[in-house]
């Protein structure tokens, strides 16, 4: 793993350290000593966990929650479990809510050792589980996800549940990591199957947390806000199977490994019905997926 630590991430150790410069924190050390990877991560977990605390009425934000150990003092076991379900009623995938909270514990322990955070709550904080797959297949699994906005709901084959089990990694293989960037691309970004079998290793830029397509139908270029699952997701895939150029998902031979050749459209049409197949989908196809993402809303504010 290169160690080199890159602009952005020292940008954000930065920031960190001035919020509380003249205290000798814990948080920033912990920051100056973990793997850039691995603190662009968190960054992205802490996110996702920040919006989640301002909807419950605790405004923070997730460089104070980086760097300063009193924004964890209302946290308890409660208000972890909650978060927990909370990712799942999003669509978020199990693998990333598992992973998240991994880092909400972390940050939670080191906040207790600095005397923010009462030690027999952080030790009922650590008690907390995330849901495991076979949970994920059956909670929220009725529910229909509906368009936001004036028009007329539409069922849809999808839901939350299931939404997310696809975008999360099935096996141990390569081509599970792959298979999961897959379906984010599809589900969180609405990219068309032609969309994704000509992306490129360059299409995800991992630093500045995006990623560069080219939109078919008005023929030009697009960018897109990485979503917290689809950083997570290509930031394993790629660091896992060492791809630096050339095609970005790559197709695979029995037994999972993958070769250097790219996906074709039928290959990735073939591929999504199958995963489709094992969430109850049958028959799910890229474009069902992406009229997922339009049904969600996620086009609103993206094309």
């Amino acid at each position: 793993m290169n160690d080199v630590v890159s602009h952005h991430d020292r940008s954000f150790v930065l920031a960190v350290q001035m919020v509380d410069a003249s205290a000798e924190n814990v948080f920033i050390t912990y920051n100056q000593r973990i793997a850039p990877n691995t603190r662009r991560r968190q960054a992205a977990d802490l996110k996702v966990f920040a919006v989640y605390l301002n909807n419950i009425g605790i405004p923070t934000s997730a460089l104070q929650l980086a760097a300063d150990p009193h924004h964890w003092t209302a946290v308890n076991s409660r208000i972890v479990e909650e978060f927990v379900h909370w990712q799942l009623q999003q669509g978020y995938a199990i693998g990333s809510i598992g992973v998240r909270l991994t880092t909400v514990k972390r940050y939670c322990a080191l906040a207790t050792s600095m005397g923010a955070v009462n030690p027999a709550a952080e030790r009922l904080i650590a008690t907390v589980r995330a849901y495991n797959e076979r949970e994920g297949r059956f909670l929220d699994a009725e529910r229909i996800v509906t368009r936001r906005g004036e028009k007329k709901a539409t069922a849809l084959t999808l839901t939350h549940a299931q939404a997310g089990r696809l975008k999360s990694r099935s096996g141990e293989s390569p081509q599970g990591w792959r298979d999961a960037l897959l379906m984010c691309l599809l589900l969180d970004h609405g990219l068309r199957v032609s969309e994704v079998a000509a992306l490129q290793r360059n299409a995800i830029d991992l630093e500045h947390e995006r990623l560069i397509f080219f939109r078919q139908r008005i023929a030009a270029p697009r960018m897109h806000q990485l979503t917290a699952d689809t950083l997570l997701t290509a930031m394993m895939y790629l660091a896992q199977n060492g791809i630096n150029t050339g095609p970005l998902l790559r197709a695979s031979r029995r037994g999972g490994q993958l070769v250097a050749g790219g996906m074709s459209t039928r290959a990735i049409n073939a591929r999504v019905g199958l995963l489709g197949a094992t969430v109850d989908a049958p028959n799910l196809s890229p474009h069902d997926c992406c009229h997922y993402w339009t049904i969600m809303g996620s086009a609103a504010s993206t094309d």
